[in-house]
């Protein structure tokens, strides 16, 4: 029985995961990153993940490199 709620548990943190990151990726596609990464940032803090870590490193280096390049 545990290992149902497990796989039930993991599936819906897998589903939150995924709404997540298309949230983020819509929010940076309209020129929002710092909200982006807010957002991924708040969820990370909540219940640590390494996908939202690795979409937090990416959206933050596109953001570094748009900046440098507008020196």
């Amino acid at each position: 029985m545990r290992s149902i709620l497990t796989t039930r548990k993991t599936r819906r943190r897998r589903a939150e995961i995924d709404d997540l990151a298309t949230r983020a990726e819509t929010l940076v596609a309209a020129g929002r990153g710092r909200e982006a990464i807010a957002v991924l940032a708040a969820a990370d803090r909540e219940a640590p993940d390494a996908e939202l870590e690795s979409l937090l490193v990416r959206i933050r280096n596109e953001r570094s490199e748009e900046h440098t390049s507008e020196l």
